[in-house]
């Protein structure tokens, strides 16, 4: 079992990251949240498809936040529902949130701290400061400020 869990470290701790974002708001399975700024690049990814992917956004290239919206789009037309590109948009969301965070996990962080269960309370502690507002989990703006902290 010890085994496992070394090898799988990572996987397993994304997943408690995720579980955690999650309880944070339980609503957040059931309802689907579009914040005023989702519309601007759902709106773009509607009419310009790929090409909204190198359109800027307050003199800014924001390319996480563009791609997930494009994703989004592709998934609601498929279904044709404005509620499946919000969900879509808020789950990418929050598994970029998990995996950026996660990355504080990993053994390249073993030299800071060696105890790999306190660098997974650091992780949630960051997570759950950084998130203290919701719309830095749910919607597809503040996205690119996950990929900030990731590089």
């Amino acid at each position: 079992m010890k085994k496992i869990i070394n090898k799988n470290w990572s996987i397993i701790t994304f997943f408690i990251l995720i579980i955690i974002l999650i309880l944070l708001n339980k609503d957040i399975i059931f309802k689907a949240y579009l914040h005023a700024e989702d519309g601007w690049f759902l709106n773009d990814a509607m009419d310009k498809g790929l090409g909204s992917l190198f359109m800027k956004n307050g003199g800014y290239f924001i390319v996480l936040s563009r791609i997930s919206s494009i994703i989004a789009i592709l998934f609601g037309r498929m279904f044709s529902s404005i509620l499946v590109s919000a969900n879509i948009l808020k789950f990418i969301s929050i598994i970029i949130c998990a995996f950026s965070i996660n990355y504080l996990n990993t053994k390249e962080f073993e030299w800071l701290i060696k105890n790999r269960y306190v660098r997974l309370l650091l992780s949630i502690s960051l997570m759950i400061l950084m998130t203290n507002f919701a719309w830095m989990i749910y919607n597809c703006v503040a996205i690119h400020w996950w990929g900030g902290a990731l590089i």
